[in-house]
């Protein structure tokens, strides 16, 4: 089903749940995440907002791996591909990828919403500068001006805006639906194939391979996912105890499950439950 339109030809609802999005991003990443349960929450919480966002714009019967440039596209922004590292200083360890900026055209007026990305970048550095970008984007879209660049890693990053972004990317490229069924269907390859067990390494490659962004990006995203996997886990085993057997503190709260199972009853089966998880 294609999303649906409202009167000015956008996406229907998608500046409201841009909001929602933005207030999220913006404010979530604060307070008493030092425990592991409000982390782990956030990032469900992230995956179940990209997921969303997906959905809206892209339509529920969207692919995998995600069409992120259509995905910026139909959220009213451009692409355009370009040499970002040209006129770069000589020796300059930091290299480049992506680039959002937002601003008023001169002549028009009118709101230009373009993200950059480096011609000389390899096609899957690129969909993850769009992601990273877009997370960006939907931070500022409200902005009157507004400009980053986005570098490739190893570099850290220079502030907290950037880890969010980077957190973001990576459910908006690897969708948990996308990674649970994925991830069962190579667990189960693996096994007809009698290559058990099964490496993080080769998982990993495997993993970067099909959602077409680079495998060092997929391993910096695999913990958040892994984190996801585990929440939605404890949300459908009996205890919902996430100090395991014998434990007492921090059950998951009767809401809490409520809510992973009415956001993953389509794709989650009993079979990932006695496959994927130790």
């Amino acid at each position: 089903m294609m999303p649906t339109t409202d009167l000015d030809g956008g996406i229907e609802n998608l500046s409201v749940l841009m909001q929602e999005i933005k207030d999220f991003l913006k404010n979530g990443f604060q307070g008493e995440i030092q425990k592991p349960q409000p982390l782990i929450k956030y990032y469900w919480e992230a995956s179940c907002k990209a997921d969303q966002l997906i959905r809206t714009v892209l339509g529920e019967n969207d692919s995998f791996p995600v069409d992120v440039e259509l995905l910026a596209n139909r959220m009213g922004v451009r692409i355009d591909i370009e040499d970002l590292n040209e006129f770069s200083f000589l020796g300059s360890m930091n290299r480049i990828i992506g680039q959002i900026q937002i601003g008023n055209n001169f002549f028009t007026d009118e709101k230009n919403k373009t993200i950059f990305v480096d011609k000389t970048a390899p096609f899957s550095s690129r969909r993850y500068a769009i992601a990273h970008e877009l997370a960006h984007f939907i931070m500022h879209h409200d902005d009157r001006d507004y400009y980053e660049d986005y570098c490739i890693m190893p570099m850290c990053p220079a502030d907290i805006e950037e880890i969010v972004a980077d957190i973001f990317a990576i459910f908006l490229l690897i969708p948990v639906r996308y990674f649970f069924a994925e991830f069962l269907e190579y667990v189960k390859c693996k096994k007809e194939e009698g290559k058990v067990p099964v490496t993080t390494e080769s998982w990993i490659r495997y993993l970067a391979e099909i959602s077409m962004i680079p495998d060092y990006y997929v391993a910096y995203g695999y913990q958040q996912l892994r984190y996801v996997a585990y929440w939605i886990y404890q949300a459908w085993s009996d205890g919902g105890n996430l100090w395991g057997n014998g434990g007492n503190q921090n059950v998951m709260s009767d809401n809490d499950k409520e809510q992973v199972k009415n956001e993953t009853k389509n794709y989650y089966t009993e079979e990932m439950g006695e496959l994927l998880f130790d």
